[in-house]
């Protein structure tokens, strides 16, 4: 899969998650629907995933890699992302409730990207095994 395409798919998946996250503070969707912070953290994991992999597949002098390689290296480096932007919610005092309820909203936070990153490394996966069929 070409680097600027996954690069174009992660620019497009950032930009839908900015909207998101403006939406959502302009109508307090954080606060009033409990599904939402898991939907956009999912999204953001898909849009570390294909930034990472159009990075991966940039540097990288392969053309071919195992599935698994694949999927375990976007997971890895959407599990450090996701870290890192828990650790800079925390230090920042933006996340709520940091004493009671933190763990487990970090919990899910870390867990709701890794899946996204997951189901984005599958589908790239399966589209790279139909391309080179």
């Amino acid at each position: 899969m070409k680097s600027s395409f996954l690069l174009l798919l992660g620019l497009i998946f950032s930009s839908f998650l900015l909207f998101l996250h403006l939406s959502a503070l302009k109508h307090f969707m954080y606060w009033s629907t409990p599904w939402f912070d898991v939907f956009v953290h999912s999204i953001a994991g898909v849009s570390v995933a294909f930034l990472f992999l159009s990075l991966f597949s940039l540097l990288s002098n392969r053309k071919h890699y195992s599935g698994l390689r694949v999927f375990s290296i976007t997971c890895f480096a959407t599990l450090l992302v996701s870290i890192g932007w828990e650790v800079f919610e925390f230090s920042n005092g933006l996340a709520l409730n940091q004493w009671l309820g933190y763990w487990p909203d970090t919990i899910s936070d870390i867990s709701s990207g890794v899946l996204g990153a997951s189901v984005c490394s599958v589908c790239v996966i399966f589209f790279l095994r139909k391309t080179y069929e």
